[in-house]
């Protein structure tokens, strides 16, 4: 790799990089509205100012119910959220540690913790009885109407999932198209096919499997991880073979290439998973940096931005940003060098000119698929570190898309189009003629048994004759 090509990747990576970095300090700072909890002390959030109820009226005293516990607590003020609404207790328990946990009685049911950022509390000041006051725990509100958003991303992903289906078949079934580069998007397509199934599963099916089964909750989850890295991996994949493709001397037997790319984008996710799933089952980190699945929930927490970030939107952005880098470099190659090119590929014999053509068509297509496929992605992590808005919701509506954009991208083009025609016309060729061959085969039997039959008949009619001219 020259000093030009370093330049390039420098060039192209530091933009991107600096508008995360900015983004994530923005994530960082200090939210004037809610608190953050900070050391390493557990930390109670309150829903109004100490010693006070929320409007006001009365002031909170309190009063010892317990031997005391070698916890220090730190008091953090006003809501975790807009809208908050008290949740209805029935064998919650608070921990040491400052969640609040709703204990269920059998192994296979999966505990439901809330986090200390995650609720508030407050008193019940419906008495003037300052002495029996009740401890309220605040949770916050259910958006409906984020919540039937959500729900139409699962049947947009749901709609989405034929395209990505029939791309496969349409590559599996022309043979022209199972080259190193067809192979790579099969596997992107069946990465992404997967990462739908499971999002839409755990989207009708979440509550269910996390009350009934703990393996199967688990399962679903870090598949769900797995095959969101391996989307992207892949994705990475495909940028990388472009621009090894448009480097001079970079030939390797395709199935030999194939099989490393695998070890690369199937590998690194599957490690991810097995490091997560140690640490969230061995406590070998802090809590608050588990992802939860299979504990709290069936996929990475919601509710935690630090864990999402962690396992989700870093890894994310890290590929992105090299992808970035792969296409500057090709970009810049075939830009660079565009009358060259040109000149070498016209001058040369039609096969090389084909390549030529091949190699550039395939560039832009791939530059299609990541621009949209990371556009969507850069757009949600930032809406998603500067909070929710349209924006993010129009983006994830991009993302469940990917399947339609996948099919007309690589399937709905008039060259794949042409050789679907071209084979499908072969096989109705081939049909007739096995069958035109058949019947002549059929005919050929049947008259030979006509034959057969008559010449049986002919020598038993002899037979006879003789029989009765002696008689």
């Amino acid at each position: 790799m020259n000093g030009r090509t370093v330049t390039i990747i420098i060039a192209t990576s530091i933009p991107v990089i600096v508008v995360s970095f900015i983004l994530l300090q923005h994530y960082l700072e200090e939210d004037p509205k809610f608190e953050k909890c900070e050391g390493d002390g557990v930390c109670v959030r309150l829903c109004c100012e100490e010693d006070s109820f929320c409007d006001d009226t009365y002031n909170m005293t309190a009063h010892k119910i317990a031997d005391s516990l070698n916890v220090s607590y730190k008091i953090i003020k006003n809501k975790p959220c807009k809208k908050v609404f008290p949740l209805e207790l029935n064998g919650h328990k608070f921990l040491e540690n400052g969640h609040i946990l709703e204990g269920k009685n059998t192994d296979d049911e999966i505990d439901s913790i809330l986090h200390w950022d995650e609720y508030c509390l407050d008193i019940d000041n419906h008495t003037l009885d300052i002495a029996n006051h009740t401890i309220i725990v605040n949770i916050c509100e259910i958006d409906d109407i984020t919540e039937k958003l959500h729900e139409t991303f699962a049947y947009f992903m749901l709609a989405s999932m034929p395209f990505l289906i029939i791309t496969l078949a349409v590559y599996g079934f022309l043979k022209d198209l199972r080259n190193l580069h067809g192979k790579c998007l099969m596997t992107y397509v069946f990465s992404l096919t997967l990462m739908y199934t499971t999002l839409i599963t755990i989207k009708f099916y979440d509550g269910n499997l996390s009350q009934e089964s703990k393996f199967g909750c688990s399962t679903i989850g870090y598949t769900f991880l797995t095959s969101v890295l391996c989307c992207f991996f892949w994705l990475n994949i495909m940028c990388y073979d472009i621009y090894r493709t448009f480097r001079e001397g970079m030939k390797t037997e395709d199935n030999k290439q194939f099989f490393k790319y695998c070890g690369y984008a199937f590998g690194i996710p599957i490690i991810i998973s097995i490091i997560n799933f140690t640490l969230n089952n061995f406590e070998l980190i802090p809590n608050d940096y588990n992802s939860g699945i299979g504990t709290i929930t069936c996929t990475v927490l919601a509710d935690n931005r630090t864990v999402q970030w962690i396992y989700i939107y870093l890894p994310v952005m890290l590929l992105l940003v090299i992808n970035v880098s792969f296409y500057g470099i090709t970009a810049w190659k075939i830009f660079s060098v565009q009358k060259e090119t040109s000149t070498v590929c016209k001058s040369e014999n039609s096969g090389r000119h084909s390549r030529c053509q091949d190699n550039t068509t395939r560039f832009f297509l791939y530059m299609r698929l990541s621009i949209v496929m990371g556009v969507p992605w850069i757009v949600e992590l930032c809406s998603f570190i500067l909070g929710d808005s349209v924006i993010l919701f129009i983006a994830s509506i991009f993302n469940c898309m990917q399947g339609f954009v996948v099919f007309i991208t690589f399937v709905w083009n008039p060259k794949v189009t042409k050789q679907l025609k071209r084979r499908y016309t072969a096989m109705s060729v081939s049909y007739k003629k096995n069958r035109s061959s058949t019947k002549k085969e059929s005919a050929k039997q049947e008259s030979v048994k006509r034959d057969s039959v008559e010449t049986v008949v002919t020598k038993i009619n002899g037979i006879t004759s003789e029989s009765s001219a002696q008689v």
